[in-house]
């Protein structure tokens, strides 16, 4: 029995060999017959022509190290936004580009997971998705815009992936921290561009500038940077042997950099969100921070940028041929036109994912015929797949939130940077199109990936992972 294992691994072995030299035998062959074909098919587009061996690379890496394929996608997308849409513009904006193969690849990887996962012991982290999937679908039906709703739903399923890949590579504190750091990684590209934004408009334009980076649009940014700034946060916070402490030097100059540039972004709303971050640290584990956040708020007032866009609310920042309002009016009647023009009947199942934007030019001719979204998942939602289709998409978070309360028992200051940063995402949602943010959602479930894993990897073993966090003693946890 005992020289047949290794026998048998020895065969294995050589018939592994066998298949790699027969894939790079055919690859040859195809380098060789079908390059000339493809880059006359390609019409020498130097950003269409990066498909074919990015995708050959992932392929490779895919096979080769799936967890080392997938932390490299993650520390890179945060600065492919625009790559993505460059590449999808020089192909005509038609077809499958760069950004749906990244997206395809992370789907293939999750299900290639699931293949050899146990579902089961992480079945509570995904039946919640069931329902909003289930509505989306019926969304689907009704659309007005097929395509794109597809493309929507798509973009769902990644961020599921992500999840539940972020969930399947924690099997211990360090793997989570690990997590963390590849979250941090993520952030030098964009902020490193947005300093070259900078550069190249002057500094004495910042006032006046709404740096976006590498992202769409300001905002996204702003959210992006506000959620680096939580993680951060909790790493410099966290005493555990997995956080060195001559690190924590490094990460709180880097928060800083990360501040200044969220300042840079004008988005009020992720403001506020930072904001609270820190003011109920200091109110829920160390009061000192209220002294540091008043400090910090004086200090935002000297500079008259910061003061004129938190006290110039009534500034006409909306501006149409019929009217000038500041976003936030705007915003509200563009809220109050598409309720009130739903019928009664609709609002249980809505008029299908899209048709909100589809029928803004209808029921909001101020909008100048201009095909708005609702900049609020909660009305959009509402209006596209109805009150079953919102319960649906808001029973994912509550379930989160439920599931996750016990993570304050693991580590209170993990607990509570979950906790903020799940009230955040629901809260920003009030003003944003949160749901369209593809980059930001893979970090936002990257994260509560890593962190569900954790916490149900405690349930199972009924023992607390020896961290470490501000000094506290592994327990034992009673269990489920």
């Amino acid at each position: 029995m005992n020289m047949q294992k290794p026998a048998d691994a020895r065969i294995g072995q050589a018939r592994g060999a066998q298949a790699i030299w027969l894939v790079c035998a055919f690859s040859a062959i195809f380098a060789g017959v079908g390059l000339p074909f493809y880059l006359g098919l390609l019409d020498g587009n130097l950003l269409s022509l990066l498909v074919f061996p990015l995708g050959l690379f992932l392929l490779g890496i895919f096979f080769a190290a799936p967890k080392l394929f997938f932390y490299l996608i993650m520390v890179v997308r945060s600065a492919c936004d625009l790559v993505f849409e460059s590449a999808r513009m020089a192909t005509g904006g038609g077809g499958p580009g760069i950004g749906a193969l990244v997206n395809a690849s992370v789907i293939a990887l999750a299900l290639y997971i699931f293949s050899k996962d146990e579902f089961q012991k992480r079945k509570p982290m995904f039946m919640a998705w069931a329902i909003f999937f289930a509505t989306a679908g019926y969304g689907l039906l009704l659309s007005p815009t097929k395509i794109e709703s597809v493309r929507l739903i798509l973009a769902w399923v990644s961020n599921l992936a992500v999840f539940f890949c972020a969930a399947h590579f924690v099997r211990s504190m360090k793997d989570f921290v690990g997590q963390l750091q590849v979250i941090v990684l993520s952030s030098i590209a964009p902020a490193v561009y947005a300093f070259y934004v900078i550069a190249n408009a002057g500094i004495g334009s910042i006032g006046s500038l709404r740096i976006e980076s590498t992202f769409t649009h300001p905002n996204i940014f702003a959210f992006y940077l506000a959620f680096v700034i939580n993680i951060v946060f909790y790493l410099i916070k966290a005493t555990s042997r997995t956080v060195n402490a001559w690190v924590r030097p490094a990460l709180f100059l880097w928060m800083m950099v990360l501040l200044g540039l969220l300042v840079c972004t004008q988005t009020r709303s992720a403001w506020l969100a930072c904001m609270l971050m820190f003011l109920g640290f200091g109110l829920l584990i160390e009061r000192r921070y209220l002294l540091y956040m008043v400090g910090a708020c004086a200090l935002a007032l000297t500079f008259e940028p910061i003061r004129d866009r938190l006290f110039d609310l009534n500034a006409p920042e909306v501006e149409t041929s019929q009217t000038k309002l500041d976003s936030f009016r705007w915003r509200v009647e563009l809220w109050t036109a598409g309720l009130g023009w739903m019928e009664i009947k609709r609002y249980f199942f809505g008029y299908g994912i899209g048709a909100f934007s589809e029928n803004a030019p209808v029921f909001f001719p101020r909008g100048d015929g201009i095909k708005w979204d609702a900049h609020n998942v909660y009305v959009q939602w509402l209006f596209d797949v109805g009150i079953v289709g919102l319960l649906g998409y808001a029973w994912i978070h509550v379930r989160i939130l439920y599931l996750y309360r016990r993570l304050a028992e693991i580590d209170r200051p993990l607990g509570f940077i979950v906790l903020v940063t799940v009230i955040s995402y629901l809260t920003v949602s009030f003003s944003d199109n949160m749901m369209f943010y593809l980059a930001f959602n893979w970090y936002y479930w990257f994260f509560l990936g890593g962190a569900g894993a954790l916490l149900f990897g405690v349930a199972r073993t009924g023992t607390r992972p020896a961290t470490g966090v501000m000094g506290q003693r592994p327990i034992l946890l009673p269990r489920d």
